[in-house]
């Protein structure tokens, strides 16, 4: 079999005589396509990734949630703990989702978000993994340092700013300085005091900073300075991508043997509307009812299987949708829910669906999927799926949409 790929670069214009200009354009149309389908393969590995990784986070959650709603007496030190890994496991959720939208074309709608906050959940992911050499401090005014915006997103533009920090130390050892202050524009530089109207950013480190000639470069895709296998150069290039897709402004100051120093400067949210209380165990829903749940996923199935019977309900699980649809044929008056995964090998969920409305045409779905942006309104519709929940989901979301239909 031909590879395409080599196929073209033999029969390229490279290869024919012509003048330099020509060569040179064809030599930029081939850079420019060789990136494309780079870009387009990583694309493609990490939506694979994400939505395995969907699963996993999803069993991660629905046990920690089980544990804290146990009615077993945890002490507080346990509770640290297992909020630690709910924030953890959702902030990787989102993460996920961000993924998953953005190989699809689809991006998630954007929310008030206070920067401090987005910065302390950051830190906190990056104390267990820094150096103990690595000695970080933060500045500036109280705040709020509110902004529009996409907080998976923004925690991930700190998280890079941070870890390019500490690649560029020697030995890792240094200083990261992180300010914010809300600032006024002048002639888009950001100057303190006046009428504040932006929030900047300055993500300072004592490393080994970035000859003048390269400055223009270090946000390109693939361009870095680091040693061969050390640096994929992704990680400013995608922090350049989050700043403007907030609107926002970025710079970067740095000398040899300086250090360097990062401003980004993003719009200010004055108004915001207050944040809804948090939800306690009691506005968790529970009921009674028997749901068939159909889950290809083993340990995914049984959290599942476990969250629901906790909440009331009788439970019976399918590992297929032949095997679901085999044993709703058995007793098909004895089921009053379907929940079931959409992506499935063999028989996909919505074909599940569409066989069981044969047989029961008013019975309750609930279609569940880590791709659930994809689904139009007008297919739920037409199959007749009156909730959709999006993979990983907590108890309390599971929840709430079985007693929309069974409450």
């Amino acid at each position: 079999m031909i590879d395409p790929l080599h196929s073209t670069v033999r029969h390229s214009p490279l290869s024919l005589s012509g003048n330099a200009e020509e060569k040179d354009i064809s030599n930029t149309d081939l850079e420019k396509r060789l990136r494309r389908q780079r870009t387009a393969t990583i694309g493609t590995l990490a939506t694979g990734i994400a939505h395995d990784l969907n699963n996993a986070l999803g069993v991660i959650i629905g046990h920690a949630e089980l544990m804290t709603v146990s009615g077993e007496p945890l002490s507080e030190t346990l509770k640290n703990h297992l909020e630690g890994i709910l924030q953890a496991a959702n902030r990787s959720r989102d993460l996920t989702r961000r993924i998953l939208s953005f190989e699809h074309g689809r991006e998630t709608p954007f929310q008030p978000v206070d920067l401090r906050e987005i910065i302390d959940e950051a830190l906190g992911f990056l104390s267990a993994s820094l150096p103990s050499t690595v000695h970080i401090q933060q500045s500036g005014n109280p705040g709020p340092h509110t902004v529009l915006g996409d907080p998976t997103q923004l925690h991930q533009m700190i998280m890079n700013l941070c870890i390019n920090a500490v690649q560029a130390m020697d030995r890792g050892k240094g200083r990261i300085r992180i300010g914010l202050d809300r600032v006024g524009l002048n002639c888009r530089h950001a100057q303190p005091g006046g009428n504040p109207s932006h929030v900047r950013l300055c993500v300072q480190d004592t490393g080994c900073g970035v000859p003048a000639e390269l400055r223009e470069s270090i946000f390109d895709p693939y361009f870095t300075t680091k040693d061969e296998g050390k640096g994929t150069g992704l990680g400013l290039a995608v922090v350049r991508d989050i700043v403007e897709r907030h609107g926002g402004d970025i710079r970067v100051e740095s000398e040899p043997d300086q250090g360097t120093v990062f401003r980004i400067t993003l719009p200010l949210l004055e108004s915001v509307s207050p944040r809804a209380p948090s939800v306690r165990e009691s506005d968790i829903p529970k009921g009674t009812g028997r749901i068939l749940l159909v889950e290809d996923e083993g340990l995914l199935c049984t959290v599942g299987q476990e969250i629901l019977q906790h909440l009331g309900y009788e439970v019976v699980t399918a590992t297929s949708a032949e095997e679901a649809l085999d044993l709703f044929r058995t007793s098909p008056q004895h089921v009053d829910l379907l929940f079931t995964d959409l992506t499935m090998p063999g028989m996909t969920g919505l074909e599940l669906v569409e066989e069981i409305r044969r047989i029961r045409p008013n019975l309750p779905v609930i279609l569940c999927s880590g791709y659930a942006s994809l689904i139009s309104d007008e297919e739920l519709h037409r199959f007749g799926v009156r909730e959709l929940i999006t993979k990983p989901y907590s108890a309390r979301h599971l929840a709430r949409a079985v007693h929309r239909l069974l409450g």
